[in-house]
């Protein structure tokens, strides 16, 4: 557990209940002594996105941010999902075979000629068990050295579903709405009326009445209140009707 201080209070904090990949690879590097709950990881640390920038970016994180002493739960329902560069850094797995009951195991390099925890081989000596003991339904989780001990739990409370469903509607878990999304779905009349400030000032610039780009940008900051992501969308959408490229390459 990398010596992390387990208080209570820092294990069940809204907070740390992360979805955005983004999020949990900045949390790596700025959280310490937290625990943290990746909840539906495929975006993140899918076997199906091994190459991409985020994927790599975690991988890396959790293999240098042991000294933070950050216990990270990742959730995911089936553990051939995960990037196995992600499961060669992993020191425990509960893994949960059905409702209401999980095994766990840990890495046994602490013992003599003990090896780092690894899911694969675990999944592949049950799989030799079954093939060894046809007609047999479950193995003995004894036959791991990795096993350590099993988990019974039962179904939420009512308080506990309410207080999940609340983390996951405050989160996005089901997935977040692009922004163009977002704007179209949940049109706002300020920003409508405040959209309409641009081809004024864009008659300005074709006018020459308004003859800097920095001038130009601060007004419609000013008369806008959008911010900068929100306000080049817009503008170049308007520079586009009047055959420009964009607002980067745009000169007054």
């Amino acid at each position: 557990m990398d010596n992390v201080k387990k208080e209570e209070e820092k294990m069940f904090i809204d907070d740390n209940f992360i979805v955005d990949p983004q999020d949990l690879a900045s949390r790596m590097i700025t959280d310490k002594g937290n625990v943290l709950w990746s909840d539906e990881s495929r975006d993140g640390i899918s076997s199906r996105g091994w190459n991409s920038e985020i994927n790599k970016t975690i991988i890396s994180r959790k293999n240098k941010n042991r000294k933070r002493g950050i216990v990270t739960f990742i959730l995911l329902p089936y553990e051939k999902e995960v990037d196995k560069s992600f499961l060669n850094h992993i020191t425990m797995w509960i893994f949960v075979k059905k409702r209401g009951y999980a095994e766990v195991y840990v890495s046994n390099n602490t013992r003599k000629g003990g090896q780092a925890l690894s899911v694969q081989r675990i999944i592949d000596r049950e799989e030799k068990w079954f093939k060894e003991n046809p007609g047999r339904n479950n193995v003995r989780p004894i036959i791991h050295s990795e096993y350590i001990g099993e988990l019974y739990f039962g179904a939420f409370s009512k308080a506990e579903e309410k207080r999940y469903n609340a983390l996951v509607e405050k989160h996005h878990a089901s997935g977040k709405l692009t922004e163009e999304e977002e704007e179209r779905l949940n049109p706002q009349i300020d920003n409508k009326q405040a959209e309409k400030q641009i081809p004024i000032i864009l008659d300005e610039v074709e006018a020459g009445t308004m003859k800097s780009k920095r001038d130009m940008w601060d007004k419609l900051k000013e008369l806008t209140k959008f911010d900068d992501a929100l306000l080049i969308r817009h503008i170049n959408r308007h520079l586009k009707i009047r055959g420009f490229k964009n607002f980067n390459s745009f000169e007054i």
